[in-house]
């Protein structure tokens, strides 16, 4: 075999090594990428077991509402008289909005895992620390509870699945029904104190005067519109928590100039300030120049991961970064007429009444003025929203 041929032999050979490596190159980083893509990933949740019964609420002759539903949860495996079930309510009463295209049913979890919370009572006390974003140690300062002091009582609408991010006119009747529902709600409590009082059943307690609004997506922009609507009974509403709700940027895909029309009107009627209490979002502010005093309607939307200095024009939804840090707001107006002393002396007030400074870490008031706005900025970390709240 001549120089030659076996030249020729050795150059197939190497090339045939290249792709052969090329080749192996390529399937281990396909496997190594597959692997990372499919590999298990820890489980850091706690399981949510539900045993769910959803007890059907009547509506009056009187009301026309066959179109859509009222339901009240109740969690347990046994079954259970519905009427009786009804006769002893006398806890805090919340109440679902599903968003567009959901179930009711979606309320499962959350009332699964507070009736779970208020029989057992809180979780031990490091699952608080770890679940804390403070950079502090807390465990001198925060007592823990033992119990929950009353459970709650979870109603959630059944709006037939309907499609409501496609219609403004379908997002008027659903708030509609959310603010007849919360009047049922209400009016459900004071009957089934009457029934047990005349029955000579126990009947102490207050009566609830409000109504605790849960709303997933679009179902949290319909809390926000029964808030401000004009038929609502005074204080019905105090507290809307959120999740995954479009507060700030209005419709997701505005396809009917009704939904548009529908989206401004809402957050119009939220910007003149006709709701008189406080809004609770991702940093505390306090306006001191603004002629209106906002303080009981808290809206918390655990998705928002922007926060910023508020201005007159988008005074509800600031925007802000926050990207390691859980941070929870407040909003507050005062009268123009107080001395800086008094406002400042107020918000003390108001921290102390909402018990608010136990999260607050120690970091001095930071006044700024920004479009002719006096505020105060209080940074604040919580370490569990849910058992805040409660």
């Amino acid at each position: 075999m001549s120089r030659a041929e076996v030249r020729v032999r050795m150059l197939g050979f190497l090339s045939k090594c290249k792709v052969g490596v090329l080749v192996v190159i390529f399937l281990l980083v396909g496997f190594t990428a597959l692997y990372e893509l499919l590999k298990p990933v820890p489980n850091g949740c706690i399981m949510t077991y539900m045993y769910p019964t959803y007890i059907p609420i009547s509506t009056p002759a009187n009301e026309s509402s066959d179109k859509y539903g009222l339901f009240l949860y109740h969690e347990g495996w046994k079954k259970i008289d519905f009427i009786e079930h009804i006769k002893k309510l006398d806890g805090a009463p919340v109440l679902f909005i599903p968003g567009n295209g959901g179930s009711y049913k979606q309320v499962r979890s959350l009332a699964a895992e507070s009736s779970r919370a208020y029989e057992g009572g809180p979780l031990e006390e490091n699952f608080y620390q770890e679940a804390s974003f403070l950079n502090v140690d807390i465990s001198n300062s925060f007592k823990y509870p033992t119990k929950y002091k009353r459970m709650l009582d979870w109603f959630a609408v059944d709006l037939e699945g309907e499609h409501s991010a496609m219609d403004g006119r379908i997002l008027k009747e659903h708030t509609e029904y959310v603010v007849y529902s919360i009047h049922r709600i209400l009016d459900l409590y004071k009957d089934s104190r009457e029934t047990r009082s005349q029955e000579g059943a126990d009947a102490s307690g207050s009566l609830p005067n409000s109504v605790i609004l849960v709303g997933h997506s679009m179902g949290g922009f319909v809390a926000r519109a029964a808030a401000i609507h004009p038929g609502l009974r005074k204080s019905a509403i105090e507290t809307i928590l959120t999740l995954s709700s479009p507060h700030q940027y209005g419709p997701p895909v505005a396809l009917q100039p009704s939904l548009g029309h529908y989206f401004s009107q809402v957050n119009h009627e939220w910007k003149k300030g006709f709701i008189p209490q406080a809004v609770m979002l991702v940093i505390l502010y306090m306006a001191l120049n603004s002629p209106m005093f906002l303080l009981y309607l808290y809206l918390v939307d655990f998705t928002i991961t922007r926060v910023g200095f508020v201005t007159q024009d988008d005074v509800l939804f600031p925007s802000l970064t926050v990207e390691e840090t859980l941070v929870f707001a407040a909003f507050l107006r005062l009268p123009k007429n107080m001395t800086r002393q008094h406002k400042y002396s107020k918000a003390d007030a108001i921290i102390k009444q909402l018990s608010l400074e136990r999260w607050i870490p120690y970091i001095p008031w930071q006044a700024v003025t920004l479009c002719g706005w006096a505020n105060v900025l209080i940074p604040m970390h919580i370490l569990d929203i849910f058992c805040f709240i409660w």
